[in-house]
């Protein structure tokens, strides 16, 4: 798992030093690619999420990890209980922990919710308020913003953020409609 130290670690993709104003995404589970391929610099590493969404490779990383995912947690197995499952999301609770898992495929991006908090969770972001904020664990916040273009998810856990446009956003608070009892 990548380790982030602000103002040290660079960007995988720009080699610019990350910043405690910056949004990071890891390439968790990335596979190792001998170098100079250029998917080898995403093993065991971070990036910008500004540089990743503009990256030549992002469809390919994406595709990558993507599989990866859906192979390791889409299934059920002694460790989870997967709830939904499709191209574009894999919602899981563990069976050991107490949690609820939401990976968005196509954005390289996860949620861990308190399977306690998964109900309010699900409720709170199917309010429709222009923003919503709520507190998945102690030490981690989730701030949903609607904007013209879109919505962002922002993730003050792992210092990341996402855009989804309003076509992918009603699908995921559709899917978290019929998912919200578990």
């Amino acid at each position: 798992m990548p380790i982030v130290f602000v103002e040290k670690t660079r960007c995988a993709i720009s080699n610019k030093i990350i910043t405690d104003s910056d949004y990071v995404m890891g390439f968790y589970a990335f596979p190792y690619y001998e170098p100079p391929h250029p998917l080898s610099v995403c093993y065991d590493n971070v990036a910008l999420r500004d540089e990743f969404n503009k990256w030549e490779f992002r469809e390919e990383v994406t595709e990558e990890l993507s599989k990866i995912w859906t192979q390791r947690y889409g299934k059920s197995d002694a460790y989870q209980t997967v709830i939904f499952k499709d191209d574009s999301y894999i919602i899981a609770k563990g069976t050991i922990d107490a949690n609820v898992r939401i990976w968005f495929l196509k954005h390289i991006f996860t949620l861990t919710v308190s399977k306690v908090d998964w109900k309010a969770f699900c409720q709170t972001l199917l309010d429709d308020q222009k923003e919503i904020s709520f507190d998945l664990h102690k030490d981690s916040h989730l701030l949903v913003r609607k904007e013209n273009e879109g919505v962002k998810i922002y993730y003050d856990r792992l210092r990341d953020r996402i855009k989804l446009d309003f076509l992918e956003w009603h699908y995921f608070l559709s899917i978290l409609a019929m998912n919200q009892n578990l």
